[in-house]
């Protein structure tokens, strides 16, 4: 199957031992943009990562593709192309289960943003100077 479109879920991890509280502003505007997870570590979800890569690269994209689907099982790759049509980044993932199209999806979207420069880590950053 050879299936292409946009998605904007999905979360990539911050290393622990990080000082990042959330503002009540923050907490008031909806969604949480960074998660608290087992182990000390931050997650900022993809689609405030995918935000900021927009808000820089307006004209860029993200294409999706399903490389391999069953019932149980999914496999994509994402793709970021810039605003001529290059390929700048590919990520992949897997995904098992129920939700299996979702998370594989997510998964390969921020695989390939972090490559770019759109990590967990880089995007707390800017986060927390807003915040100052």
């Amino acid at each position: 199957m050879d299936q292409q479109r946009s998605a904007f879920r999905g979360s990539a991890v911050k290393s622990p031992g990080s000082a990042y509280s959330p503002s009540s502003t923050q907490q008031a505007q909806g969604p949480r943009d960074v998660v608290p997870v087992r182990g000390g570590q931050l997650y900022v979800v993809i689609r405030r990562r995918l935000q900021e890569l927009r808000k820089d690269h307006p004209t860029w994209r993200i294409l999706t593709q399903a490389l391999e689907l069953t019932t149980e099982m999914a496999t994509f790759r994402a793709e970021v192309r810039d605003e001529n049509d290059v390929v700048v980044a590919t990520g992949h993932d897997r995904a098992f289960g129920e939700n299996c199209v979702p998370l594989a999806e997510t998964g390969a979207i921020g695989r390939a943003i972090s490559v770019v420069g759109y990590g967990s880590d880089d995007v707390l950053e800017r986060i927390e100077e807003e915040e100052e």
